[in-house]
Formats: C-alpha cells, structure tokens, sequence
C-alpha cells in the first residue's frame, strides 16, 4: 500500500521530477548532456527556467463565460 511507504513514494515522484527537469533544461539551453560543457549567463538560465515553468505549468482560466452566478468560489460550479 502507498500510506505504508510513503516517504518511498515521495522520493520516488522527487527523483522523477528531478530528471524532468534536468532534461527539460537540457533541452532548452541546446545540451545533449549534463558533461557538456556550456559558456551560459544567469539570464541564460533565467530564460530557460522561465520557459520550463511556462511550458508544464497550466494555469487555470476561467472566463465570463463560465460562471453561471453561482458560487464563484467553487471551481466544480456545484455548489456546497
């Protein structure tokens, strides 16, 4: 069970996470791999993180449209 091992699990999702984003970063900054050695700026690597988050983070929208006049604070618009 996954509440028996928890902190295996956590480090597991942390590790992966970690390899995503040394590979999204590879990538941005034109690497093939981690050995390689780069001439880069701070704004270099400010630039290629900001276009990492930009890329995986999906930000939610909500338009006019969507809101019916119900409850604005939930997202289900169901209702409490």
């Amino acid at each position: 069970m996954v509440s028996e091992s928890f902190n295996y699990v956590a480090e597991f999702v942390r590790f992966v996470t970690e390899g995503y984003v040394a590979t999204f970063a590879l990538n941005e900054l034109g690497l093939e791999s981690l050995d390689e050695p780069a001439d880069l700026t701070m704004d270099d690597l400010h630039d290629a993180a900001q276009s990492i988050v930009e890329k995986i983070w999906d930000p939610i929208t909500i338009s006019e449209d969507d809101v019916d006049g119900g409850e604005k604070f939930c997202f289900c618009q169901k209702g409490i």
